[in-house]
């Protein structure tokens, strides 16, 4: 199988070697505020951190500062919001098992109030949101629906789709107009054209097997590659400009749990964290089975996100109700 070889820009590789001497010094700040479980994190346009917890809240988080602090505490929903993600436009979207989406406005600092609350998925949980580009907005759900929002005119719900059997777990925006969907009910991955349509009306679909487990984090990579993380423990490296049934380029393997989420850190690296309690760097350069070039034991319980924060720092979540920023 051939093996993806990207190379990084030298500010890439400084960067790349700079975060590894800080995970290895294992530095980090830990923001408290939550009172359950955290499950999301994303980075704002503006470089805050916003976080979604089983608290029923989101917290809104200065990083940039020395002494990172909670500057905001979201509150509406009326069960647990399991993700965030930035829009195009600067707002936030939130999904919640309460069976909505909510924008939220922060650009006036007098209001920073809820100013759409999107219902179409029926009540079902919203496990998924994942900003599209302008002011689109796709999210997942628990029946296993894939609802597309424009939430400038509106927040209508432009589109619906049947993703997988049940429980879409994790959505990424893949670039020309292609999403990306995982489910914590089925084996494989799916990509949508939503630019296009098959006969009958529904949208183009790719499906990606490989993973043996679930799959519960997806993201998009430089190049058109995309990482997933599943319950069989393994994270997988796709190439989608390669024939169907030969798109897994990569098997990257050391967590000994569940892979709960993936982010990209470039051209050729990612990190990946898990329920075994650790965050990963992998450096795809490596040859096969010697990618893993840093392992942090990041919280004291399941770790389930990771986000990129831009400058050489990551931040992740965990069920410890607490987010770790590692310089």
């Amino acid at each position: 199988m051939e093996k993806t070889r990207l190379l990084p820009t030298d500010l890439e590789q400084l960067v790349f070697e700079y975060l590894g001497d800080q995970l290895e010094k294992e530095s980090a700040v830990t923001l408290r505020g939550h009172s359950d479980w955290v499950y999301s994190v994303c980075l704002m346009p503006d470089g805050l951190l916003a976080s979604a917890s089983k608290d029923l809240t989101i917290r809104v988080w200065n990083v940039r500062e020395q002494c990172p602090k909670c500057i905001l505490t979201l509150t509406g929903h009326t069960d647990y919001v399991y993700s965030v993600c930035a829009l195009a436009d600067g707002r936030l979207a939130s999904a919640s098992r309460d069976g909505t989406v909510r924008i939220w406005d922060l650009a006036d600092t007098a209001v920073r109030r809820c100013v759409q609350v999107l219902d179409g998925h029926r009540g079902k949980h919203v496990h998924s949101v994942c900003a599209l580009p302008g002011s689109g907005l796709a999210s997942g759900s628990a029946d296993g629906r894939v609802c597309i929002w424009d939430t400038a005119n509106g927040g209508g719900c432009l589109e619906t789709h049947v993703g997988h059997p049940s429980f879409t777990s994790s959505l990424c925006n893949m670039g020309d107009r292609r999403l990306g969907s995982g489910s914590l009910f089925c084996h494989t991955i799916k990509i949508w054209d939503l630019g296009k349509q098959q006969t009958g009306g529904e949208k183009s679909v790719r499906i990606l097997k490989g993973h043996s487990e679930v799959v519960a984090a997806v993201c998009a990579m430089p190049g058109g590659l995309m990482a997933s993380g599943s319950l069989d423990k393994t994270v997988r490296i796709w190439n989608l400009s390669h024939e169907e049934g030969e798109e897994c380029v990569r098997t990257l393997k050391g967590h000994s749990n569940y892979v709960s989420a993936v982010c990209s850190l470039g051209q050729s690296r990612l990190a990946s964290v898990s329920f075994d309690n650790t965050l990963r760097i992998w450096d795809l350069r490596r040859n096969q089975g010697e990618e893993c070039v840093q392992t942090v034991e990041a919280h004291r319980s399941l770790v389930s996100a990771i986000c990129d924060l831009g400058d050489g720092r990551l931040a992740s979540a965990s069920y410890d109700n607490t987010i770790k920023i590692w310089h």
